[in-house]
Formats: structure tokens, sequence, C-alpha cells
């Protein structure tokens, strides 16, 4: 369940900055732009995952063909002359 942000980070860094001067900080805004961040992280590091499954896969599959390849090549071979 993703929580919309109901201020900007924007305005929630300026609110901060003037908070400062009244020595009070908005909590709820900086915990709503909390979660909001580690929802977007989270679903950056699915999305990367599911890459790198894939790119795992396609390893394995082009180290299968190079073993292939080698046990091919180290098979000994005749030249036949036409």
């Amino acid at each position: 369940m993703l929580f919309p942000l109901k201020k900007s980070a924007e305005e929630i860094i300026a609110d901060i900055k003037v908070s400062r001067k009244l020595r009070t900080v908005d909590y709820e805004g900086l915990t709503t732009l909390n979660i909001s961040a580690t929802q977007e992280l989270n679903k950056l590091l699915k999305e990367q995952e599911k890459i790198n499954r894939i790119q795992n896969k396609k390893i394995a599959e082009m180290a299968e063909t190079i073993e292939l390849l080698k046990r091919h090549l180290a098979r000994p071979f005749t030249i036949v002359k036409l």
C-alpha cells in the first residue's frame, strides 16, 4: 500500500528550515517522506533483482555454450582433401 505524500519533499525541507528557527520539526511529514522513499527503493530493488535473475540466466547459458565449444574444439579432427 503506497502512502501518498501530503507535501512534496521540497515543502518538507522548507518546513524543516523554517522549523529550525521555531525549534519544531514536522515529524508527520518526515515519516510520510521516509515511508514513500522506502517504498520507492523497495520497488527499484525488486526491479534490479529481476534484471539480475535474467542476466544470471544468460550468463549460465553462455557458460554452457562455451563448454560445448571447448569440447567440440578438443576433439581430434582430420583434414579432408577434395
